[in-house]
């Protein structure tokens, strides 16, 4: 499983100002998922994938993160996805989903247009928790956005139309515990 690390970073001096841009290498996975984030919804994410047997590799800001991670062999880059080279280094021309984790949908309509136009058959997942930032997603490209106002409400609408006629609905399924402990 190749690991993906930041190397040492680049200094051009250009127009007076002083660019750091690290090199990153490139991974050597194909029909792979592009898991932009682990918080509390990447990491549910990536446990799926991980469960499917999905190829995958994050992409996360936050090194302490992505060093643990690393650690736990899992393919990681380290930066923040829209920073020049990141996609190419994350092969987004040969990756299968790109997945926004992140929780701001305009930091991600950032990668997301970037993400499309480099691969129009690529399948955008994002998040959002409006309906303005699920339109401004779609206008970029993303092929399915999920609000989770909009999903917290349909699975408590299931499970209340699932029990009208219960006789008690006081202990919880498994799926409800899985539910409540997130």
């Amino acid at each position: 499983m190749p690991r993906l690390e930041n190397r040492a970073p680049v200094r051009t001096e250009e127009e007076g100002r002083i660019d750091i841009t690290p090199k990153l290498t490139t991974t050597s996975l194909t029909d792979h998922a592009i898991l932009v984030g682990y918080g509390r919804v990447g990491r549910l994410v990536a446990e799926t994938l991980q469960n499917a047997g999905q190829p995958y590799l994050i992409v996360e800001e936050r090194q302490v993160v992505a060093d643990q991670l690393r650690a736990g062999g899992v393919d990681v880059i380290s930066g923040n996805a829209a920073q020049p080279g990141l996609l190419e280094a994350a092969n987004v021309n040969s990756a299968k989903w790109l997945i926004s984790a992140i929780p701001n949908p305009f930091e991600s309509g950032n990668f997301i247009e970037h993400a499309r136009a480099t691969n129009p058959k690529l399948g955008i997942i994002a998040r959002a928790h409006s309906d303005a930032e699920v339109e401004y997603l779609k206008r970029l490209g993303a092929n399915l956005i999920i609000m989770g106002e909009k999903e917290i409400a349909r699975s408590i609408s299931e499970h209340i139309l699932s029990n009208i006629n219960a006789p008690d609905i006081t202990t919880p399924s498994d799926s409800e515990s899985r539910l409540t402990s997130e």
